[in-house]
Formats: structure tokens, C-alpha cells, sequence
């Protein structure tokens, strides 16, 4: 053999003979090596020859960097613990195999609740609902995770890494400088307290006093902001300050700073919007307003696991049971059945959220949707959207928020829906069936739709239905002849309703009736109504007619369009941009409709959205996560 082949040879050999580092992530987050010559997601491998050439004597030192949301749990393997991991491989030590553990953040709060609107933290990120009024619901850009949420009545806020962030009403936005980790935070109405390095440090409204923290407090551990006062716990006992109770006609009154005898260490302690309660030896303690029963504390048998203070009520979980007392306007008292595994509990001005099971769920007043949660279903095929009332369409059935939200359980095998102002119409295997107001007979169904009905629609006040042969028959009011179907009308693929106005899409045109006419196109493919224009998609792109109250008709060009919807003084359409909105609801109006921004599209919450509705001054939009909608009605239905 020649001296070059015995170099080849031996060269073959020891490259053949190079052991192998293997680095595997599990989890959410990244392992990069000091030389470069790894930067891994899942898995990835280096031999020694290539660790020779560029690292110093065969050792590579790997650092394991965490997703946002998740967090460094250790080395497995070829190394142990959590500092940086060194390992040498040579090219006869044999493989070796390193495992990087990341693990998701344990947050100290899933959930909060405010007076109007709540804020959680889930799988896909942060999301808050229910009213804003202040832009409560606005999370700032870049806030997706937090390890504990507040929300006040037109304010919310979130401990971060980045240090406390707060938004929605201007006062409370503008966290002081000496609260960057704060240890605790509580948001009132219109102020908020937070404790920080020993000290408490209040912001926003200070008209009763709420805001003046009282010196000489000793080592605060826990703060508590009610509507116009505030309570700390301390090592010399519980003080309050601020207004703390009402008068007949409502007005705050002073005098919440005398806390009841006995009362010295608390270890929780919550206030709500004229009285406080607090936990002592196991034993629930409240003072302050009496008005509504919040200090008629029942029996409590066994040890709490959870503890809430509301506006006018407070709940405990005991024995993984939930026992409310106080005012029961909203029917904040009335437990939901079925409640189990529940790990945590929050109230509101006139309700109750528990997280039980791992889902959310909540109960009393459902002001701007404010019960709305993020619940579990499964993947939505179809959304509509009405007034007072948003459905999902999918393959385990119907599901909806709002108005009228119970869907009569002996519907099976639902196949499509249609949602007026106060009733709706299902089709299930047994034929089509409609439900709630009867005013003017649109629950009433002429005996030969029933059977024969493939699709439905509804409009304020009327139904229409397509048969299987594409044939329109409509009911209900007719005062502007909207249930009258022309008889010259052919075979139909798609209808839509407005309040006193309905339309037909055909094969190269679409045919309206009632108080809207029709409108030439050019082989339309989407098409809807609302009160008193249209809009729809044809060969020339988005084209509506009608009233330009607010600029509604105003569309802009957009690239290849799929489907189009109408509010009533606004239009959404799905493209190739997005979802794009127009009309009332455009940012930096403030008057009128235009007040709800339900034109302004929320793009950073939205994942691929496949289906958009506009309804009277709200949008909502499907896609991979599930419902997003926003406007009027601000909330995140999680479907995944």
C-alpha cells in the first residue's frame, strides 16, 4: 500500500472513529454552544472531530436560554443542575447525550377580575374582555405573559419580567418610579396601592384620601385598594385609610380606618367597594357596609382554600365548594352546579370567577360580556354574530355568549343556524326549529320549511330558509316586504337579512327585497346586509350600497377577497391583507357609534383568521385560536 493510501486510510479511520454529542431541548426554549457549533431547537448533534477544530481540547460549553413563558428546570444526561454545562467529547470517549428541561412559569394568578372586564393568562398569551371604556382591554404591545394580573374598574395591570405594567385609566397607566417588582398590588376604583422594599405606595384618585398612604406602617405584607379606601396588613395589625362605607344616598363616608377588636393577625384580607373582610385564625372577619348582608358571614365548616371580596359580596371555596354571602343583585350568589377541582377564585363588582377543572368559569352580572370566559370547545367551523348574541358552528355542535345563550338541549346534530334580535333558528335531523320572541310569527315556520329547510337566515324580526332545490321561502314581519321573496326567483346558494331587508346571491347575481334594492354585480361570491346598506365581493372586489352613514360604503381595494360582513354602520371583509375593517368605529373618533372602535382591528391577538362577522357596533373574527371579537364586545372564546 502507497504512504498516501495509508494516510487516507488512517484519516478514514479516525473520522470514523469520532464520537458524537447529542443535545436534546424538551420544552420551550434553546441550547447554544460557546464554538457555534450548536444552536438547537429539538435535538442536534457534533462529533469530535468538528468539537477538535473548534473547541479547545474536545469541550463545548452549552447555556440553555428559556422561551418567554417558560423557565431553565436543569441538565439531564452528560450534565446536572442549571449553570452553563460542560462537556468534553473526544474521539474515543464514546457518545454522549446532554437533555435541556424547560418548563412552563407557574404564574401566583391565573385571573382578575375587575368591575367591568377581566384579564387571563392562557395558553396562547394574555387576554383581558368584557367593557373598555378607559382601554382597560388595550394590553400594551409586547405584554403577553404575566406572572400575577390586576384589573381595577377602568384599569388593568400585570407583573412581568420587565416589572409591573399597568393600562387603561391614564392615572393608574402612570406606575410611580418607586414600584418596578412591587411584592403586592391592589387596583380600586380609581386608584392603586402596590408594596415595595417594606412600602406601600398608593397612585391615581386620591379625592377620599384613598391614595394618602398613613406613615409609620411596619413591614406591610398585604394590600387590599376597595372603591375609596385601602387596608394593609402590618406587623402591628390591619390599617385602612380613605372612605370606606356610603351614606343612604351613596356618597363615601369616612370611618373604614376603625377595624373591629381582636382583629391582629390576619393573614388575607380583601376589600370591596364600602366594606372589607379579612381571614384570622381561619375565621372570615368583615366590617364596613352592611347594607347588603357583605357582614353576615354564614358558618363556615372546614378549612377555606379560597378567599374573594366583591362590590357588595365575598366568597370562599371550602371543601372545593363555593359559599358567597352579601348582595345577590346580579345573582353573584347563585353557585353554578358541577363545580370541582377548583384552584382559584376571584369577584367582581357583581360576580364570581372560579378556575375549576383548569377552566374558567363565571357567574352574576354579564355586563359587556364580562362572563364571556375562555372556554373549551371544539374547533369552530362557522361564527355568527348578531345584536346581542355571537355562536360557533362546529362539529360537536353550537355554542354561544350573549343574549339568549342557551341552546335548547333537544336540538341533536345541529347542521345551521341563524340568530335575530331576540330569536333564533337551528336545523338539526329533525328538520328546522326556531325559538324565543313571536311577535310578529318568526318563530313561526310554514309547515313545508320544516323538512325540507338545508340552510337558514335571520334578520331582526324574519327568517328565510333555502331548500334543497335552492328555492326561498322567508317569514316573519313583512312591513317593508322583506318576507316576501320574488316569485321570479331562481335557485339560491346564499342568503342574507338585514333588520327590514333581505338578499339572495345566484349564480351571476344577487336579487334583494324589502326596503334595500339590489345592486348590479358581476358574478358574486359573498354577499351581506344590515339596516340599510350591503356590501359584497364580485369580479371588481368589495362593492356596497346603500346609506354612507359614517363612510360605510367606503371599502377599501383589497387583494383577493373571500368573504365580506356588514354591521350597522360598519364593514369587515377577509383578504389576502387580513382582516380589514371600515366605517364607524375608526380610531380617534369619539362620538356616537364611532366610540366603540369596532374598525379597528385588533391584528396582534388575530392567528390566521378564516371567517369574520360584523353585528350592530362589534366585529368577531375566527381563527386558529378560536373567537376574537372587539368593538363593543371585547372578549377571546379559546376553542383549541
Amino acid at each position: 500500500m502507497h504512504t498516501a493510501q495509508k494516510i487516507i486510510l488512517l484519516l478514514s479511520l479516525l473520522w470514523l472513529s469520532a464520537c458524537q454529542l447529542t443535545v436534546i431541548n424538551e420544552g420551550g426554549g434553546t441550547v447554544r454552544s460557546a464554538s457555534g457549533l450548536i444552536e438547537c431547537g429539538d435535538q442536534c448533534q457534533v462529533n469530535s472531530q468538528a468539537l477538535k477544530n473548534n473547541s479547545p481540547q474536545y469541550t463545548e460549553v452549552l447555556t440553555a436560554i428559556a422561551d418567554e413563558g417558560y423557565e431553565f428546570a436543569g441538565w439531564e444526561g452528560a450534565c446536572s443542575g442549571q449553570q452553563p454545562c460542560s462537556v468534553k467529547v473526544t474521539d474515543w470517549s464514546g457518545n454522549k447525550k446532554v437533555t435541556a428541561r424547560f418548563i412552563r412559569k407557574q404564574f401566583d394568578a391565573a385571573f382578575a377580575i375587575g368591575t367591568h372586564h377581566a384579564c387571563a393568562q392562557s395558553e396562547v398569551g394574555l387576554e383581558c374582555w368584557g367593557g373598555n371604556d378607559a382601554g382597560q382591554l388595550d394590553i400594551p404591545e409586547g405584554v403577553t405573559l404575566a406572572q400575577a394580573l390586576y384589573a381595577g374598574t377602568r384599569s388593568s395591570c400585570a407583573e412581568t419580567d420587565s416589572g409591573l405594567v399597568c393600562w387603561g385609566d391614564e392615572e393608574i397607566a402612570l406606575v410611580p418610579d418607586a414600584v418596578q417588582f412591587p411584592n403586592k398590588v391592589a387596583l380600586g376604583w380609581y386608584h392603586a396601592c402596590a408594596i415595595e422594599n417594606a412600602a406601600v405606595h398608593c397612585w391615581g384618585s386620591n379625592e377620599h384620601g384613598q391614595s394618602t398612604v398613613p406613615a409609620g406602617l411596619v413591614n406591610p405584607t398585604a394590600i387590599t385598594a376597595g372603591a375609596h379606601h385601602t387596608c394593609s396588613i402590618t406587623d402591628t395589625g390591619v390599617v385602612c385609610w380613605g372612605a370606606g362605607m356610603v351614606d343612604e344616598g351613596g356618597f363615601p363616608q369616612a370611618g373604614q380606618s376603625i377595624v373591629p377588636e381582636g382583629l391582629v393577625n390576619p393573614t388575607v384580607i380583601g376589600a370591596g367597594n364600602a366594606h372589607t373582610c379579612a381571614i384570622q385564625d381561619g375565621n372570615v372577619m368583615c366590617w364596613g357596609e352592611s347594607q347588603w348582608g357583605q357582614l353576615d358571614v354564614p358558618i363556615i365548616e372546614g378549612s377555606i382554600d379560597g378567599f374573594a371580596v366583591g362590590g357588595s359580596h365575598t366568597c370562599v371555596v371550602v371543601n372545593d365548594a363555593v359559599q358567597c354571602w352579601g348582595s345577590n343583585q346580579s345573582s353573584q350568589l347563585d353557585i353554578p352546579a358541577g363545580l370541582a377541582d377548583i384552584s382559584a377564585i376571584g369577584a367582581g363588582n357583581r360576580n364570581v370567577c372560579v378556575l375549576a377543572a383548569n377552566q374558567l368559569v363565571c357567574w352574576g352580572d354579564n355586563y359587556n360580556g364580562l362572563n364571556n370566559v375562555p372556554r373549551s370547545v371544539s374547533r369552530p367551523l362557522k361564527i355568527v354574530a348578531a345584536e346581542r348574541q355571537v355562536c360557533t358552528l362546529g362539529e360537536d355542535g353550537v355554542h354561544c355568549w350573549g343574549y339568549g345563550a342557551d341552546v335548547p338541549n333537544t336540538l341533536q346534530e345541529i347542521t345551521d343556524l341563524g340568530i335575530g334580535n331576540r330569536h333564533e333558528c337551528y336545523i338539526d335531523r329533525n328538520g328546522l326549529a326556531c325559538f324565543g320572541d313571536n311577535n310578529v310569527d318568526q318563530t313561526w315556520i310554514p309547515a313545508d320549511v320544516i323538512q325540507s329547510a338545508r340552510k337558514v337566515e335571520a334578520g331582526y324580526d324574519h327568517n328565510c330558509a333555502i331548500d334543497g332545490a335552492g328555492r326561498v321561502t322567508c317569514w316573519g314581519d313583512d312591513f317593508s316586504g322583506q318576507s316576501t321573496a320574488p316569485d321570479t326567483l331562481g335557485p339560491v346558494s346564499t342568503l342574507a337579512l338585514g333588520n327590514d331587508n333581505s338578499c339572495a346571491l345566484q349564480p351571476t347575481a344577487a336579487v334583494c327585497w324589502g326596503a334595500l334594492a339590489s345592486q348590479a354585480l358581476s358574478n358574486p361570491t359573498a354577499i351581506d346586509v344590515a339596516n340599510n346598506h350591503g356590501c359584497a365581493i364580485d369580479d371588481n372586489g368589495i362593492q356596497c350600497w346603500g346609506s354612507n352613514s359614517y363612510g360605510k360604503l367606503n371599502a377599501p381595494v383589497l387583494t383577493n377577497p373571500t368573504d365580506v360582513s356588514v354591521g350597522y354602520e360598519h364593514g369587515c371583509a377577509l383578504a389576502d391583507e387580513g382582516v380589514v375593517c371600515w366605517g364607524a368605529g375608526v380610531e380617534g373618533s369619539t362620538s356616537g357609534m364611532n366610540r366603540y372602535q369596532q374598525s379597528v382591528v385588533p391584528h396582534d391577538h388575530l392567528r390566521n383568521p378564516r371567517d369574520v362577522e360584523a353585528a350592530l357596533s362589534y366585529s368577531c373574527a375566527l381563527d386558529d385560536i378560536g373567537v376574537l371579537c372587539w368593538g363593543y364586545r371585547n372578549f377571546r372564546i379559546i376553542t383549541q
